[in-house]
């Protein structure tokens, strides 16, 4: 069924589908099983959300330049927002320097074996469930390395975000449009 979407659509540049699993990062470990099928332990994998389709070719271009100077890249935004922290959701006495926070988006982009190896670990130490892959290479103590991330790289999670989302494809950017294939 997929198949007939992608080629109704004209989506090119898929190559593998993978049944997911569980949780996002559950699901990430079944298609790093399935590429190293094909693929050795030092080809380079990004990781992306296919809930972010508004991905630049700079973002990607960044990260893998990144990847090759740090060997690991995640992109990041900078928080512009004043940020509290809060115990109950409703009130807050701890503000957190902004200057410090970065948002991270994706593609995580790391080699093929280190990142399956990630999964292997955290399998075996009943690690389940991270929000994402740079929050699970962190855990078992990786240094992440930022790369260019961008408010256009859209995660559409909610309503206000599909409205966004339909607003960048209203505005006629052709290059909106691309993203998309």
């Amino acid at each position: 069924m997929l198949w007939a979407y992608a080629n109704q659509f004209n989506i090119t540049k898929l190559k593998y589908i993978v049944g997911g699993g569980e949780s996002g990062q559950e699901s990430i470990y079944c298609g790093l099983k399935e590429l190293i099928k094909n693929h050795s332990n030092q080809d380079v994998v990004m990781v992306h959300d296919g809930n972010r389709p508004m991905i630049s070719q700079e973002i990607i271009a960044d990260s893998f330049a990144i990847f090759k100077k740090y060997g690991s890249a995640v992109a990041a935004i900078p928080c512009i927002e004043a940020i509290f922290e809060s115990e109950d959701g409703v009130s807050s006495d701890v503000a957190i320097p902004r200057e410090k926070l970065w948002r991270t988006q994706t593609p995580h982009t790391y080699t093929l074996g280190k990142l399956l190896e990630a999964h292997q670990i955290a399998d075996k130490r009943n690690i389940h469930n991270t929000t994402a892959s740079c929050v699970l290479m962190q855990m078992l103590g990786e240094k992440i390395y930022f790369s260019k991330g961008s408010e256009k790289n859209l995660k559409i999670t909610t309503l206000e975000d599909i409205e966004i989302f339909e607003s960048y494809l209203g505005m006629g950017n052709k290059d909106s449009m691309e993203y998309l294939k």
